[in-house]
């Protein structure tokens, strides 16, 4: 299914903030997207088919594809929505023990 979702984007042009988005990894689970990515960015390479190079490419720069700025930006707006998401739920149950 990752690498289905990841062909997909490679054919719309490659961010990785887009493959984390469209997997719906929350922010705890950042490595295992990361490691997601890169598996299916070599599942891709191994079928060599017209998105392999592509994949190959992306492989070789891995580290500064997952530390972008703009994927740097995704997980860090996700982090701070998860927070306010458990702020908010703990208001709400220290309210109903008042």
């Amino acid at each position: 299914a990752y690498v289905e979702v990841l062909k997909e984007i490679l054919s719309t042009g490659f961010k990785a903030n887009k493959f984390f988005k469209k997997t719906e990894f929350t922010y705890i689970q950042k490595k295992r997207a990361e490691e997601v990515l890169f598996n299916a960015l070599e599942a891709i390479v191994s079928e060599n088919g017209e998105q392999a190079v592509t994949a190959q490419k992306l492989l070789a720069n891995f580290s500064e594809v997952v530390n972008s700025a703009t994927a740097l930006r995704f997980w860090n707006g996700l982090r701070i929505r998860e927070e306010k998401v458990n702020t908010q739920t703990a208001q709400i149950i220290l309210q109903e023990k008042e």
